[in-house]
């Protein structure tokens, strides 16, 4: 079967009780403490989200919504504990917060098992304190059969070579620091790969065999965008290319993303998609220190 790189479908879940995770605060650098009252962020989170589905429905992206749970701060971020594939398989994953594994709600599971057969659970690997989340850990070039994993807290050696192993695809592994000096917690928040096009931050990388490695590894099939750390804590690499309706590439990339660009970045990006989407996400991005990327869960 030729692989897709993009999907034309997406998962996205309410964020009806978000705030800020303190049992992600420890490894994520990016997200604010909340504040006494969380009435208004939720709002504000609840509006954010509603106008970027509009957004994806405008642009001819199937977008399927599930409610989120108004005990589950973080549900919005839903690609961290399940993936999709084109093979007909879908996969559950292990996660570090013991708070976050009430997101793999038992509906949206049974909603992919009526598309999907579940080939793997990886999830009791939670007992023995190795986590791998998803494509939050895992960035997929599905074409060319590459992962890129960051190792991090959250993203476990041995789980990232098992599955490549189980999915016949070639890791990349590598180090990267967030702002804090700290492992950077996600790979998709300095990493994305298109179908033609990949971001990376090399500055962030600092082993000096590492980053030629991953240089060498997404340069074989895509024309890079180099990204500067300041523009990953604006969230530019925490991207997505999508399909339409009529089989148009488009790249998801928060508004504070694409802002934090250069008139040369912007101008390369669009020799590779037809066009660009960049919701308007501040709150969700402020206290849940992740971005568009991360509310989308794909669909093959």
């Amino acid at each position: 079967m030729e692989e897709n790189q993009c999907t034309d479908h997406i998962l996205m879940v309410t964020p009806v009780g978000f705030c800020a995770n303190p049992d992600t605060a420890a490894t994520n650098p990016h997200q604010a403490e909340n504040p006494e009252d969380l009435s208004p962020i939720r709002q504000q989170a609840l509006a954010e989200h509603r106008q970027f589905r509009q957004l994806l429905t405008n642009a001819g992206i199937q977008v399927t919504v599930f409610e989120g749970h108004p005990h589950n701060s973080d549900d919005v971020f839903c690609n961290n504990w399940f993936s999709t594939h084109q093979d007909g398989f879908f996969y559950l994953y292990p996660m570090m917060a013991v708070s976050r594994r009430l997101e793999r709600r038992s509906d949206i599971v049974d909603f992919l098992s009526k598309h999907y057969q579940l080939k793997a659970d990886l999830s009791p690997s939670e007992n023995t304190g190795q986590f791998l989340e998803s494509t939050g850990s895992l960035v997929l070039d599905r074409v060319h059969k590459q992962v890129y994993a960051a190792l991090s807290p959250r993203t476990n050696q041995s789980l990232v070579e098992q599955w490549c192993h189980n999915l016949g695809y070639t890791p990349c592994l590598f180090q990267s620091t967030d702002k804090c000096g700290n492992l950077e917690y996600h790979t998709n928040v300095i990493l994305f790969v298109g179908t033609s096009i990949a971001g990376f931050c090399p500055q962030n990388v600092r082993d000096e065999q590492q980053r030629q490695n991953l240089r060498s590894a997404l340069a074989k099939h895509h024309t890079l965008l180099e990204l500067t750390p300041d523009q990953v804590n604006n969230f530019a690499a925490n991207a997505l290319e999508v399909r339409n309706n009529q089989g148009r590439r488009i790249l998801i990339m928060s508004q504070r993303g694409w802002n934090s660009l250069t008139s040369p970045q912007k101008d390369l990006v669009y020799q590779h998609v037809d066009q660009v989407i960049t919701p308007s996400i501040p709150i969700l991005e402020t206290y849940g220190g992740g971005s568009a990327r991360c509310c989308l869960g794909e669909l093959f």
